[in-house]
């Protein structure tokens, strides 16, 4: 069976990474005019507008919104060598599927 799943979501709708429940950073406002991953002109300048003010979600929060939806969670870790601890984000990202209810 193949699974079509998406990277970074849904970039020609919208901003990479963003979810509208977090108001600490401006994800929206960056992402309109750093273009980062140099998808922003795929959008329409009237759709990104809407985006300004959403904020990059908490991995509790994208894991929240994968459950609701339903979907299916596939997470890489990369180990860029600064981790405070061995398997320090390993074991927070155990720990925050678990606090999800995420079936691992």
């Amino acid at each position: 069976m193949v699974e079509i799943i998406a990277h970074r979501g849904a970039r020609s709708l919208a901003p990479e990474n963003t979810l509208a429940d977090l108001e600490i950073l401006d994800a929206g406002s960056h992402f309109e005019k750093n273009n980062p991953f140099s998808t922003v002109e795929a959008i329409d300048p009237k759709d990104l507008a809407a985006f300004k003010g959403e904020s990059i979600p908490t991995l509790f929060e994208g894991l929240m919104l994968t459950r609701k939806l339903n979907w299916k969670v596939n997470l890489e870790l990369k180990d860029h060598g600064n981790d405070p601890q061995l398997y320090y984000t390993a074991s927070h990202t155990l720990a925050e599927l678990a606090r999800a209810g995420m079936d691992i």
